[in-house]
């Protein structure tokens, strides 16, 4: 981003922070801005409100896991998933091994189902209870758990802010990102205003354990997200933070790219082979030139392990994506318009609301509000054919078109 779009958002993110200390301690304003900025901050004070603050944490706690812990529907395969292949791999293995009659096993008899017992009312409606009462202590215990979790294991974490984003308590998460901010800041007098001594000392055990995100990036990833959403159609432009290289395109242009910074060693399938790629593209490369083995060449086994291998890297080159991608890489949108950019388009249609999500229907849903049909080329038929009917000038009476009419290929180029 240019110099004006960063001095604008640390513009947004003090704005944001004057309206949020003003309605906790509107005292503590002094320490933090001048007279004269605070009468400019109040001057504009009536673009935010008491939820902008909360909603922008709220925004960053739903998306940032979901960025950073999934993959496309198109990788991911439930049943190839890495808590299942042993058992789907011990499952094959006895397959494979079939007894011989001499070793099949008797089947065992079936037992008769045992009848139940008649329960009172009364101790029915006592267990309800206990299970309601197990029920919510254990939503309660879920609520704590992060911040037991983040309280016990004093290390940080690398890259991302998943604990962060796992504090369910959103008065919690608020307090606390306003803490890391003033507290970066070196500012103890505003601190000392804005919490108590048993609340600074807790904060301050979370901020050691806690990534917090910065106010700044948490704004800039919304800014991101809400800009990406209003313009599908272009693709976005990012820059490594490593080595300043410009990587247009969505994530799954810049996970290839992690794998050349980070050791994320993607090893040959072919026995007596001991070659690795540093990305899964390569692996491809390296089986077509080196093996001469394409994917629709490859056998089960194969394709098997080379998308094992493609699920595994991509899930670990995201925990390294917010190293070098965070949202203060992002430099723009570019010029050009993606292809296929109709998906991005609404499905529904504006003169009967009827929605048409295949790109290629929309053309005949069109051609019958404005009646584009064109009559049939035999003499005698006085069908009314569309481009979604025109199978019907394929075959009429036993005979084809194309041996009947000449022009019958020139008519369908120009449909």
């Amino acid at each position: 981003m240019g110099h004006e779009n960063r001095s604008e958002t640390a513009r947004i993110v003090e704005a944001l922070v004057y309206n949020h200390v003003k309605r906790l301690n509107p005292r503590a304003l002094v320490g933090i801005f001048s007279k004269e900025r605070c009468r400019e901050l109040e001057r504009d004070d009536h673009h935010y409100n008491s939820k902008s603050f909360p909603r922008m944490l709220r925004f960053y706690h739903k998306m940032v896991p979901r960025k950073t812990t999934t993959i496309y529907q198109e990788t991911v395969d439930p049943k190839r998933s890495s808590e299942k292949i042993p058992a789907i791999r011990a499952r094959i293995r006895e397959n494979q091994v079939k007894p011989t009659e001499q070793e099949v096993p008797e089947e065992p008899k079936r037992e008769l189902p045992l009848k139940r017992k008649a329960i009172h009312p009364e101790t029915a409606e006592s267990k309800r209870c206990q299970k309601v009462q197990k029920k919510r202590m254990k939503i309660q215990e879920d609520q704590l758990k992060p911040v037991e979790q983040a309280l016990e294991e004093p290390k940080r974490e690398l890259f991302g802010h998943q604990k962060f984003c796992q504090l369910k308590n959103l008065k919690t998460a608020t307090d606390l990102a306003l803490f890391s901010h003033f507290s970066y800041k070196n500012q103890d007098d505003v601190l000392k205003e804005l919490f108590s001594q048993e609340e600074r000392e807790r904060y301050r055990s979370l901020d050691e354990s806690i990534n917090v995100p910065t106010i700044k990036r948490m704004l800039l990833f919304a800014k991101i997200e809400k800009l990406m959403t209003q313009n599908r159609v272009y693709k976005p432009i990012w820059k490594c933070q490593l080595c300043k290289v410009s990587i247009k395109g969505t994530i799954s242009q810049r996970l290839p790219h992690i794998g050349l910074h980070e050791d994320l060693p993607c090893y040959c399938f072919i026995e007596d082979c001991d070659k690795y790629a540093k990305t899964h593209t390569s692996l491809m490369k390296h089986l077509q030139n080196s093996h001469n083995l394409m994917v629709p060449d490859m056998n089960s086994h194969q394709y098997h392990c080379l998308r094992e291998i493609k699920e595994n890297y991509l899930l670990e080159a995201r925990k390294y994506l917010d190293r070098y991608f965070p949202p203060e890489s992002f430099v723009g949108l570019c010029d050009r318009k993606t292809m296929k950019n109709a998906q991005f388009e609404d499905p529904k249609c504006r003169k009967c609301s009827e929605i048409v999500k295949a790109v290629t229907s929309r053309r005949d849903h069109i051609s019958r509000h404005i009646s584009a049909f064109f009559e049939c080329a035999i003499a005698g038929c006085n069908f009314m054919a569309s481009t979604s009917t025109i199978s019907h000038h394929l075959k009429v009476g036993g005979l084809l078109v194309v041996l009947c009419f000449d022009g019958y290929r020139e008519l369908t180029r120009k449909i």
